[in-house]
């Protein structure tokens, strides 16, 4: 597939994935530390991203209601509204539409700055993009729309499970959450 035909492909099964409600469950791995994110969207203005590592269990639940950050290590879970998000960087990271600039770029590069490729990932058909030159790395994305995998940096987030739609209970905050 060439430069242009993959970068089409995947601009067009992104814009897909902005309706989707979705559930999808990733291994995340970085120098210093690797667990679980979970990130979940119900359009359209519903978004879940919560991560557990070393024994910690942390979400930014996001509503029409109010952006809520929760620790939910201690069953039923405490949240909070009006803290900076804590997820913030690793959001850009599973982003694909902020990742889709680095893939044009390196497209437009005229060499063989990206390769395209199809992968089954988590039983998914997703289309990649391994980035030679610029920001390195590997981009995939389901062909629904939704992040498949990311490398970059010495980091990377896989795709382990995926399931639509998301549970509308996955997006209230437990009993006794304060503002």
């Amino acid at each position: 597939m060439s430069a242009t035909q993959g970068v089409a492909k995947l601009e067009a099964s992104l814009s897909g994935g902005n309706t989707l409600s979705y559930k999808a469950t990733y291994a995340l791995v970085t120098p210093s530390l690797s667990g679980t994110l979970v990130i979940e969207r119900m359009p359209p203005s519903s978004s879940r991203f919560a991560m557990a590592v070393s024994g910690k269990q942390l979400a930014v639940i996001s509503t029409a209601a109010g952006t809520y950050v929760c620790d939910l290590t201690t069953p039923p879970g405490t949240c909070v509204t009006g803290k900076a998000n804590p997820f913030a960087q690793l959001q850009k990271l599973a982003n694909p539409t902020s990742i889709l600039s680095n893939v044009r770029q390196a497209a437009a590069s005229g060499t063989q700055g990206v390769a395209f490729s199809s992968q089954m990932i988590a039983g998914v058909p997703s289309t990649c993009a391994v980035i030679a030159t610029g920001q390195k790395g590997s981009f995939c994305v389901t062909n629904q729309g939704i992040l498949a995998s990311t490398t970059a940096g010495g980091g990377s987030l896989t795709m382990t499970a995926y399931a639509t739609p998301a549970s509308a209970a996955d997006f209230v905050p437990p009993a006794g959450s304060t503002s």
